[in-house]
């Protein structure tokens, strides 16, 4: 039988995180060069560390909503996740954590397309 230990579950997830940072970061870099353009590599890559952490922090678990979360850092406001009004609505506990990045997504998504 298979025994993984604490510890080697601890490191497999850091290193699927990781993967995660790495990913999202040139994916931000090949997908959207204009929208990314504005950040160095060491500002992308460290507006994407504290909005991974913050997003795994808040409970967001699956990857394709804690892109988004971490999409709107980079694309919108590094700091977005600070403001009152968003950490209010994300400590509402009324829905899951990945269900209010895909409501604030669609929100954000909304108010872009009424900009234009």
């Amino acid at each position: 039988m298979l025994t993984i230990s604490r510890k080697q579950i601890a490191e497999l997830e850091k290193d699927q995180i990781r993967r995660f940072k790495s990913e999202i970061f040139t994916r931000f870099r090949e997908a959207y060069p204009r929208q990314s353009s504005h950040h160095d590599d060491e500002k992308l890559r460290a507006i994407i560390d504290a909005a991974t952490d913050a997003g795994r922090k808040r409970g967001i678990r699956t990857k394709g909503r804690l892109s988004q979360f971490v999409g709107i850092a980079v694309m919108l406001d590094e700091d977005f996740y600070k403001r009152q009004e968003i950490t209010d609505f994300l400590d509402y506990s009324g829905f899951t954590a990945d269900d209010k990045v895909a409501i604030l997504a669609d929100k954000l998504s909304d108010q872009l397309r009424n900009v234009e």
